[in-house]
């Protein structure tokens, strides 16, 4: 999904390092969470309901959005990713134990270490994820999102039609992200256009910041490649 490891952490303070008790005041209760469980791609949304420090987590499974792609089992290895106030956490722990009543929830081992990095200190992300993009005459064609801010972005269109496009002209972007998040749409218009090889390169100004769109990517995006 993205050019290189080295693309996407140039510039950017990804760290990672030992949890400490600090850990605990970050996952209040009730802080939204992503789990995966290995070797699976899919990712289901949970909930935080609390945690003892260096000792276990406990997650409720929300099942309202998309639930496990498989029942969790005791000694599942599990990422979590996170986002809170503009820091994008993940962490790589296993399952301790579940139940199902009267609602489901999963006890996990405490993790000993955690990568994050700060999703304001960077004004754009590089990556490479294909999109659709609508013209205003409602034409459709597959793209390649190069890069996003919460601003805008850049998008290479192979299509010739792409070229009949100039400045000023409405465009619509959908990009579909891993469940729960699935399609994402994006309104704005193209400022500038430019050929580089066999493609047309837009960039694009957003009507409305996405800030929620861009941490979600980057959650998905940079976290993937630490853990």
């Amino acid at each position: 999904m993205v050019n290189t490891q080295q693309e996407v952490t140039q510039g950017q303070a990804m760290v990672e390092q030992p949890v400490s008790h600090e850990l605990a005041a970050v996952l209040a209760g009730g802080t939204r969470v992503y789990v995966q469980i290995r070797p699976y791609e899919a990712r289901f949304e949970a909930s935080v309901l609390g945690c003892v420090a260096d000792r276990y987590l406990i997650f409720r499974a929300d099942g309202t959005r998309g639930g496990p792609p498989v029942p969790p089992r005791v000694g599942d290895n599990i990422v979590v990713r996170f986002l809170v106030e503009g820091v994008a956490y993940g962490f790589n722990s296993s399952i301790m134990h579940t139940i199902s009543v009267p609602e489901p929830l999963i006890f996990m081992q405490y993790p000993a270490t955690i990568t994050r990095v700060s999703v304001r200190q960077h004004q754009r992300l590089p990556c490479r994820l294909p999109c659709v993009v609508t013209g205003d005459n409602g034409e459709k064609e597959t793209a390649l999102l190069l890069d996003i801010s919460e601003q805008g972005a850049k998008v290479a269109c192979r299509n010739p039609s792409a070229g009949q496009r100039s400045a000023g002209m409405a465009v619509g972007l959908e990009l579909a992200l891993p469940d729960p998040l699935g399609i994402q749409a994006l309104i704005g218009k193209i400022v500038r256009i430019t050929e580089q090889g066999k493609a047309n390169v837009a960039g694009v100004v957003f009507d409305q910041p996405y800030p929620e769109l861009l941490a979600n990517l980057y959650t998905i995006l940079c976290i993937d490649q630490f853990i």
